[in-house]
């Protein structure tokens, strides 16, 4: 008997539903408390696009938890889901799959304010994995589990004299991968950051940070200290630029390798009635040598949509890459229409570069009062410009239907369908189509 691929098309659906119970959550307002509890039960089918399908009951489970105060806020949300496999070939290993757990606490003064946050998240590669810390589609199979603890300080909030302290750890631990990007690895950050402001029109700033990754077979370590001065030249024209000094140790089968050199960046902002047009020149060293970046881009708001663009170039290596970007946002009276296109530079950690290009597009609809339909498609594409790794593509649509049955009870169902290009491996599909009931539970005081 197969296991069932986990955590494929219609997944993507259920982990929207109970996201309301999150977003139920945090419209608890200036002050409160608000809990909310999503249940929601479901009969799917799946298919891998061979020979074998499978049964499967898949339960989704939300909690979130907000308690604001005047000087502090608290918050908790945890999802997760159980499966049963119920045809002979669907066979799921009991047990709550996929949890993810996020927790925060903040409190502050006019002057002070202390964050602390904590996260915990199970994934199941199978088919597709996006990584959360550089953005990398991997197309791979097994279980990665990422935790990940922050602390950042901030003081000088209405003062002259102010700064932040940032301080964060990222673990991350594979089982059955066997992509080299998918490794067990811990990366410990610290920056430090100090503002003057020395007149009404004047701050100068100092910056210091500290990245550490320690993988499996390879280590890398970023270091970095910059000053800069930003400067309101106009009510609606502003402007920073800053130099510093960056180097990066790359530890990887007992040979170090080193580069550093300056940086620097440029910054332009100028406020329009309608939007803001920026324009940002930066230059970095990166682990493969100096990163030069130009880009520009621009926000424009209308009556019922927003329109932002991007464009830019990199040069890196003697070569250019474009990089670009494009959403666009509408929302009318009984509709909303999103669409992202987005093409960047990215290093993963073994040092690979690739330019990923993203495409997602989702509409919702309110058929009746009770009746919504809402349809998403989306597209990731990663082309390797140095190093080891390869290309992939991943394509994927849904079509999620709901009904407000009760006060308390929905009906959700939907299907969706996705395909996994692969450079040097078999290309694979996989689709689902699924029925079931909804429920949310809230309380406050």
């Amino acid at each position: 008997m197969r296991q069932v691929r986990r955590g494929a098309v219609a997944s993507t659906a259920l982990w929207g539903l109970l996201g309301t119970a999150a977003g139920q959550a945090q419209e608890a307002g200036d002050g409160g408390f608000l809990g909310t509890f999503s249940i929601s039960p479901q009969l799917v089918y799946s298919d891998d696009g061979g020979n074998e399908d499978g049964l499967i009951a898949r339960t989704g489970l939300g909690l979130a938890i907000r308690d604001i105060t005047a000087s502090r806020q608290f918050f908790l949300e945890a999802t997760g889901r159980l499966e049963e496999g119920l045809s002979s070939e669907a066979d799921t290993p009991s047990g709550l799959d996929e949890p993810r757990v996020e927790l925060g606490y903040s409190f502050g003064t006019r002057e002070t304010e202390i964050d602390l946050t904590a996260s915990y998240a199970e994934r199941d590669v199978d088919d597709s994995f996006v990584d959360p810390e550089t953005s990398f589609l991997i197309l791979d199979e097994g279980t990665r589990r990422d935790l990940s603890l922050g602390l950042a300080v901030a003081f000088g909030l209405e003062s002259p004299f102010g700064g932040a302290f940032t301080l964060s750890r990222f673990d991350t631990r594979v089982d059955g991968t066997t992509d080299d990007r998918l490794q067990d690895s811990t990366t410990n950050r610290a920056g430090l950051s100090l503002r003057f402001q020395l007149d009404p029109r004047i701050a100068a700033t100092v910056s210091g940070s500290v990245v550490d990754l320690d993988g499996d077979d390879r280590d890398r370590r970023s270091e970095r200290v910059s000053t800069g001065v930003e400067l309101a030249v106009t009510p609606t024209l502003e402007a920073d630029a800053s130099v510093g000094y960056e180097r990066v140790t790359v530890d990887e089968d007992g040979d170090r390798d080193v580069d550093d050199g300056l940086t620097f960046g440029l910054g332009l902002s100028k406020a329009q009635p309608r939007g803001a047009l920026t324009g940002r020149l930066t230059s970095d060293v990166t682990e493969n040598g100096q990163r030069t970046q130009l880009n520009f881009g621009q926000n424009i708001d209308f009556p019922t949509a927003t329109l932002a663009y991007g464009l830019g170039i990199v040069y890196e290596n003697d070569d250019f890459s474009p990089l670009f970007s494009l959403s666009y946002a509408q929302d009318l009276a009984r509709s909303e229409l999103n669409v992202s296109l987005r093409q960047y530079y990215l290093t993963d950690i073994e040092g690979d570069e690739t330019i990923s290009t993203t495409l997602s597009a989702s509409v919702t609809r309110e058929l009746t009062p009770v009746d919504f339909v809402t349809g998403t498609i989306s597209l990731q594409d990663t082309a390797v410009q140095s190093g080891d790794a390869d290309d992939a593509r991943r394509t994927a649509f849904d079509v999620t239907y709901s009904r407000v049955l009760t006060q308390d009870w929905s009906l959700v169902s939907g299907a969706g369908y996705s395909e996994n290009d692969r450079e040097v491996a078999e290309d694979d599909t996989d689709s689902e189509i699924f029925v079931g009931l909804q429920r949310t539970f809230s309380w406050r005081r």
